[in-house]
């Protein structure tokens, strides 16, 4: 239990580090710059357009979350070829799910677009960890 915890409290932490520097481990730092990036861009051009169904975007954000958590539960539980099969599933759910919100989003898509991008990056950050955790594998 105690995993799960460190790792959901960690990945934001860890995520948000990176805007310190962006180049320390490259590619695996460049990711989440690029999601930063696109948050604070999507983010001043929601609050312009006043769009509040932009708020639905911090759902995809919740179940990396929740991937992490479930990888915190089950640390080493799973040899290395099962880990890509769960993290390309995850991912493809929440490419799917921001694209939909993307869609729904009339008259802020440019914003939703940018908050996409950063859901997709927060996503593909939290498969990274949860891959090292369901291996217990850390680099």
């Amino acid at each position: 239990m105690s995993d799960a915890l460190w790792l959901f409290v960690g990945l934001p932490q860890w995520f948000f580090l990176n805007l310190l520097e962006p180049l320390a481990v490259v590619p695996l730092s460049v990711v989440p710059f690029i999601g930063i990036v696109c948050l604070a861009i999507g983010a001043v051009l929601g609050l312009r357009k006043r769009a509040r169904s932009l708020w639905k975007f911090a759902l995809p954000v919740l179940a990396s979350h929740v991937l992490v958590a479930v990888s915190g539960l089950f640390r080493g539980a799973l040899d290395g070829s099962q880990v890509p099969a769960v993290v390309a599933v995850f991912l493809a759910i929440i490419l799917g799910w921001s694209s939909l919100l993307v869609f729904k989003a009339k008259g802020s898509r440019l914003a939703a677009g940018f908050l996409a991008l950063f859901t997709l990056s927060y996503a593909a950050f939290a498969a990274f960890i949860s891959g090292m955790s369901f291996t217990d594998t850390w680099l």
